[in-house]
């Protein structure tokens, strides 16, 4: 609704993980706060924060080192291939087959590449964010 009664092109939906200490796992509870503002309609002045929770989200494998290899067609960093990156995103992707795709994945890595994307993957659930960018932010 950008551009009428609605959301301005500024008005954006902010994802901000929200963890406890217990949650190491994808398939633990996870909840994520979408904040959103939204035009008051008796005033379309004034923007309203919204917030909505959604429990148990799994978070995507994507660990921030997308680089495909040539050969295999699969990520260097996430070892899932662009259908698989395609179905992550589709809004009507279910739990079971994300949990099914994260299993696979696993499978496909091993030794210190396993274990690199473990860590990765483990700190993105607890803290939002993959090793890969937290070493690049500092």
């Amino acid at each position: 609704m950008v551009g009428e009664k609605g959301l301005e092109p500024s008005h954006v939906a902010i994802l901000v993980p929200k963890t406890n200490a217990s949650t190491n796992s994808a398939t633990r509870p996870n909840y994520c706060c979408f904040i959103y503002y939204r035009t008051n309609l008796s005033n379309p002045n004034i923007c309203v924060k919204v917030s909505k929770f959604k429990k148990n989200m799994i978070i995507s494998p994507c660990i921030s080192i997308c680089k495909t290899d040539p050969v295999s067609g699969l990520c260097y960093g996430c070892a899932r291939n662009n259908e698989e990156k395609r179905i992550w995103k589709d809004e009507n992707t279910t739990d079971e087959w994300k949990i099914k795709n994260l299993e696979e994945i696993k499978s496909r890595l091993s030794g210190w590449q396993l274990e690199s994307f473990k860590q990765s993957y483990n700190n993105k659930i607890k803290e939002g964010i993959s090793l890969f960018k937290k070493v690049q932010k500092k």
